[in-house]
């Protein structure tokens, strides 16, 4: 699955199309870089899930071309390091005292348990 963001006007705007293939994503890529013929300024495409767009080229800010399969693994490694960061940090927080120490003051006591209710009502 790859996918192609394209960003215009002047507030921005993300415009994200899907494609299935290689086949079509290239043919995608292709019909943005070639220059607009026939006196149309206009970059006119349509993804292989039904979206159409029709952007004036002189409007696009900017164009990203993903291979979802690839990125999704990036996602993965980040979300690992992140919480590989998160381990380290609190190893590093359980060998410092101040630290220790104000996550002993955090803790709270544990809840006790009592078969009656309100008002010493016993309740199945």
């Amino acid at each position: 699955m790859f996918s192609m963001t394209i960003i215009f006007g002047n507030a921005c705007v993300p415009f994200t199309l899907l494609f299935k293939n290689q086949d079509t994503f290239n043919q995608a890529v292709i019909a943005f870089k070639n220059p607009a013929t026939f006196d149309s300024k206009d970059f006119d495409i349509t993804d292989d899930y039904g979206q159409h767009a029709c952007v004036r080229r002189e409007i696009i800010q900017g164009v990203m071309f993903e291979d979802l399969t690839k990125s999704k693994l990036a996602q993965i490694e980040r979300g690992m390091h992140q919480m590989r960061t998160q381990v380290e940090a609190n190893n590093m927080a359980k060998a410092d005292p101040a630290l220790m120490a104000a996550m002993r003051m955090q803790q709270q006591a544990p809840g006790v348990i009592t078969p009656f209710g309100p008002n010493g009502a016993f309740r199945q």
